[in-house]
């Protein structure tokens, strides 16, 4: 579905120690007041359960 179960439950992808070793910085909404980027995760949130649901129930009527 293209979501991971991580995803689902916070909003983003996880950090890893390995993403400190290459450099990979975390891409979360910087700089946003915290009412701000709660309603932007709130949103984005809403977005990924209606998409999670309706390829859940897309690959039900398959099976």
């Amino acid at each position: 579905m293209g979501y991971s179960p991580y995803h689902l439950m916070f909003g983003r992808t996880p950090l890893l120690a390995i993403d400190a070793v290459l450099g990979i910085l975390d891409q979360r909404v910087g700089g946003a007041s915290p009412s701000e980027y709660m309603r932007q995760l709130e949103l984005h949130l809403a977005n990924a359960y209606k998409y999670a649901k309706r390829c859940a129930l897309e690959n039900a009527d398959k099976a």
